[in-house]
């Protein structure tokens, strides 16, 4: 696999890598060939895969571009001698196996009714993943937590990083509280990388779809198609960052231990529905036009989709101090739509 042209988090090109895989599969033709069978299983796996790390070089940045109390030119920096990373996507690698089922069956049941419908199940397990990007934190973390310190900010005994408020705020740092959000930012990103296997994805799908057609009378010709697609949920985080409430300090949030890295955040799953209508109007003995109308989204659906996660407190209680993983970013489903198409055949 040739990789991105994004650099490592080391302003490195990551080298090309080879993955291998098996798959095998059956096929039936059943009664008189009108129904249409095949299932497959695959394996596969690749070592060194890139793909984006787990944290933006802006967060890294946030804290590297700090200037220290009393610097208050724009063009300012640490001054720990630290230079910027890449910004925005950094390229990492990891070690991927994956593996899946897949069942499609196409049936003419019979000269006016067809049934087409698949079913598949994607596991996919990431090791040793951003291990790239762990190295370079655990490497700097020291140096960064001055520059924060520099900048105006105090990190306490669990490393969260606050603004220090005895320093007057026309003296404080123009971008400490930037500096903070980073640290706390990248902390929590760390909590969540780990050298073990942790689950990347585990989801199903399956689409389902029937149509009739009338064969005489005077609506011969027209067709009744619905459907639906289903996506299973989906691995959008790990709660590896979650904290609880001190019981030696209740102003203070330690790690969870009832939670971890591999403790695997998802995404609920859904359905949406289809209808369709067609018609093929013949003109003349040479020329017919066909209609098709579909609706998707039939049955309007307007959940959250969410895609991501970040830390809140529980509850949104901003004074506890503890912090659980809720999911985060989203998206919509298209609205209820409708398309309607003209076809002429020459």
């Amino acid at each position: 696999t040739i990789p991105p042209a994004n650099t490592t988090i080391n302003n490195e090109l990551l080298h090309a890598t080879v993955s291998d895989g098996f798959d095998a599969g059956i096929r039936l033709n059943l009664f008189d060939q009108r129904v249409r069978v095949s299932l497959n299983r695959y394996f596969s796996q690749q070592v060194n895969q890139p793909f984006s790390g787990a944290i933006s070089g802006t967060v890294f940045n946030g804290i590297i571009s700090a200037n220290a109390v009393g610097d208050f030119s724009g063009g300012g920096v640490n001054k720990r001698d630290v230079a910027q990373v890449p910004p925005a996507f950094i390229q990492d690698q990891r070690d991927v196996k994956a593996n899946g089922y897949e069942l499609e069956i196409v049936a003419n049941l019979t000269k006016s009714l067809r049934l087409s419908a698949n079913y598949a199940i994607a596991r996919v397990n990431a090791t040793n993943a951003a291990n790239l990007t762990a190295a370079y934190i655990d490497k700097n973390l020291a140096t960064f937590r001055q520059i924060v310190l520099d900048a105006g900010g105090l990190v306490d005994g669990t490393n969260v990083a606050t603004v220090n408020t005895a320093i007057p705020v026309n003296q404080r740092s123009p971008d400490v509280n930037t500096a903070v959000s980073a640290w706390n930012t990248l902390l929590a990103a760390r909590a969540g990388i780990v050298a073990g296997t942790v689950i990347s994805q585990n989801t199903t799908s399956a689409n389902l779809f029937t149509d009739y057609a009338i064969q005489e009378g005077r609506f011969k010709g027209l067709r009744l198609g619905g459907g639906a697609r289903y996506r299973g949920r989906a691995v959008i985080g790990n709660r590896g960052a979650d904290t609880i409430v001190n019981p030696a300090n209740p102003a203070q949030g330690i790690d969870d231990p009832a939670v971890d890295a591999f403790t695997i955040v998802y995404s609920p799953g859904y359905w949406v529905a289809t209808a369709t209508l067609g018609y093929n109007w013949r003109v003349s003995a040479k020329t017919q036009i066909r209609f098709n109308l579909s609706i998707d989204n039939l049955l309007d659906d307007a959940k959250p989709r969410y895609i991501s996660t970040i830390l809140r407190p529980p509850g949104g209680d901003v004074m506890n101090p503890a912090r659980v993983t809720t999911p985060n970013n989203y998206w919509y489903q298209t609205p209820r739509s409708y398309t309607l198409a003209a076809t002429v055949p020459f």
